[in-house]
């Protein structure tokens, strides 16, 4: 990161730092309080969790250690076996499954979405008792019908430990497409909210 102390312009900033696992778990130590008696805990997200299997890991056996509440967001999209591990620590996964159609999974979001599902039931499968809560973002011109939301539905159907819940799309990212110069095609959403849960 030399570049941010050499640029003239002080154009160049560094944007987080690196923490260890242990770290991490003193800051949330500092909120102990509210983590006892299973009433709250440490959520993992933002990007992708998966992407960083060791120090995904460690932190989850660190706040284990300490028998503070974990819970991680995730894509799906990552090694089945960080995932794997990971849920023998967790006490619950949110997970994100956008559409079942893979041909409009390449074309909105640039990837398949067969891994994701494939990890997604292996996961079931493998931890048929851990709380799974599956998002869908309700996104306008992508998934926002019936036929879309039922297909998720019907998929998910059956999965005693799974809830899915709707989620309305939001605008947080316009900033960041403006400032690349690109362009922003997300300006309609479909605002809903509704949480099932998939018993017979």
């Amino acid at each position: 990161m030399e570049c941010v102390g050499n640029c003239p312009a002080k154009a160049i900033r560094i944007e987080g730092w690196t923490v260890t696992a242990e770290e991490v778990l003193n800051e949330v130590e500092k909120e102990a309080v509210f983590y006892r008696d299973n009433i709250g805990g440490v959520t993992i997200s933002g990007r992708e969790p998966l992407d960083q299997g060791d120090f995904l890991l460690a932190l989850l056996r660190e706040a284990k250690k300490h028998r503070i509440g974990t819970a991680m967001e995730t894509s799906g999209f990552g090694h089945y076996d960080v995932l794997k591990q990971a849920a023998l620590m967790l006490d619950t996964i949110f997970y994100d499954i956008k559409s079942l159609n893979d041909k409009k999974h390449r074309k909105w979001t640039g990837q398949s979405n067969a891994l994701i599902i494939e990890n997604f039931q292996k996961l079931c499968k493998d931890y048929p008792e851990l709380p799974i809560i599956v998002r869908t973002s309700i996104i306008s011109g992508f998934n926002d019908s019936d036929e879309e939301i039922g297909q998720i539905r019907s998929f998910l159907q059956n999965r005693y430990n799974v809830t899915f819940e709707t989620l309305p799309c939001h605008h947080f990212g316009m900033g960041k497409y403006i400032a690349l110069g690109r362009k922003y095609s997300y300006f309609s959403c479909k605002m809903t909210n509704h949480s099932i849960h998939l018993q017979s």
